[in-house]
């Protein structure tokens, strides 16, 4: 008898989801480039008809190619959801099979934000591995995820070396409750409901209809922080020094512009234990800068590298 074929790892799967995602995204690249000015004429068409923005703000749009409030996107790339979702049912079995979560448990919804969350995860963490793991992180580590969203950085660190610590913050609760689910399988996983910041206490948490830029009130964001955001909820803001006893070998932050507020709530960590940190520096054009020399303010014997255009790593070049 032929045999089954064998149940792909959620690594595998999540890796060629983002490879999917990277041929539609060089595909429609060279249709724009095939395009050329009839590919303006185009946006400016989907534009005018666009009642959420002003004339004004269309203009900056056409110009920047900045969509703050994700209208033009989700209109000009419709047909890229459509592609999504049907990779996605196409393989509903796999990702049953592996207790992959792209909406909280109980939920049936899979709308285009879902599916955009989800294959850009898969595409940056899995495909383009941004956050070069392997290189960064051992067995034993003890890992702060900053900014979890829906998990795929924490999952990412589990499958390729499942003998780590990691220390979860989301304080947004839908996204937190998908990667509770998706994190579920692996042991050493602690979740907070709560932002990282400077301090201890309550913080105002900008909700975005673009779930992965929730944002805080954060001193460093190169967009209007109005733009796109639907409502203001109160959360919890915790420190990492004040939360997490023990050694960190890794920080990892993505939080929209608060991560300079994250790493003054981890001064004696840092100082201590001097973790390797892997910086978003996005968010402003002054922000690599920023970061670097607040870092080497609390101790000067770390170096920074930019991992690629978007994360910075900065390590310790002192005794351990």
């Amino acid at each position: 008898m032929p045999s089954s074929p064998a149940v792909e790892s959620r690594r595998d799967l999540l890796y060629r989801a983002g490879e999917f995602y990277e041929a539609m995204r060089r595909t429609e690249l060279a249709f724009k480039e095939k395009l050329g000015p009839l590919h303006t004429l185009y946006l400016l068409k989907q534009l005018a008809q666009l009642p959420v923005y002003g004339w004004r703000d269309k203009l900056s749009v056409l110009r920047t190619r900045q969509d703050p409030r994700h209208a033009l996107t989700k209109r000009t790339f419709s047909h890229r959801y459509e592609l999504l979702a049907e990779y996605y049912e196409r393989h509903a079995q796999s990702w049953r099979s592996v207790e992959l979560h792209t909406a909280p448990p109980g939920s049936s919804r899979l709308g285009p934000e879902a599916l955009r969350c989800f294959f850009t995860g898969a595409h940056e963490i899995f495909f383009q591995d941004i956050y070069q793991v392997e290189d960064l992180i051992r067995p034993g580590d003890v890992v702060v995820d900053g900014g979890a969203n829906v998990g795929m950085f924490s999952m990412r660190v589990k499958e390729s070396i499942p003998d780590v610590v990691l220390h979860c913050f989301e304080p947004e609760e839908h996204n937190r409750n998908i990667a509770a689910a998706n994190l579920a399988r692996y042991q050493d996983v602690h979740m907070f409901a709560a932002a990282l910041g400077g301090h201890e206490g309550k913080a105002n948490l900008r909700i975005s209809n673009n779930s992965q830029v929730h944002s805080l009130d954060a001193p460093e964001v190169d967009f209007n922080p109005h733009d796109g955001y639907t409502e203001v909820r109160t959360v919890a803001m915790q420190t990492i020094d004040d939360t997490i006893a023990g050694k960190v070998d890794v920080i990892k932050l993505d939080i929209e512009g608060a991560e300079q507020l994250a790493l003054i709530g981890a001064k004696r960590t840092i100082a201590e234990h001097r973790p390797t940190l892997i910086i978003a520096v996005e968010h402003s054009p002054a922000q690599k800068d920023l970061v670097v020399a607040l870092v080497r303010s609390m101790d000067s014997t770390y170096e920074p590298r930019m991992l690629n255009e978007f994360n910075l790593c900065l390590q310790s070049k002192g005794p351990s």
